[in-house]
């Protein structure tokens, strides 16, 4: 039997490294509370996102410091509205969200 030439066991390797990480990138681990299904909770969420977007200092955020930029943890990130947090929990979510963009400012 023929031993394989190190290209085509490089090859295999590549692609067993690109099967693995297409299939990370793929499977989204659930949330700890679950997902919110209930439609008028998701646009009553959609609608209180929206409604801090719209203000100057959201638009003076994005402006100065663009998306590439932002590191996770240090800048303020958009709540989201998909996870099913009580009321209270959101409504935090989204004034620290709002407060937030004010000291990058």
């Amino acid at each position: 039997m023929p031993k394989p030439s190190n290209s085509t066991m490089n090859n295999n390797n590549c692609n067993k490294l690109q099967k693995i990480s297409s299939t990370a990138r793929i499977s989204k681990i659930a949330p700890r509370n679950g997902w919110c299904n209930d439609e008028i909770v998701l646009k009553r969420r959609e609608k209180e996102i929206q409604r801090v977007k719209e203000k100057l200092v959201y638009k003076k955020y994005v402006e100065t410091i663009p998306k590439i930029d932002r590191i996770k943890g240090i800048h303020p990130r958009t709540p989201n509205r998909n996870i099913d947090y009580s009321r209270r929990s959101w409504d935090g979510q989204v004034s620290i969200f709002d407060l937030n963009k004010k000291n990058f400012l």
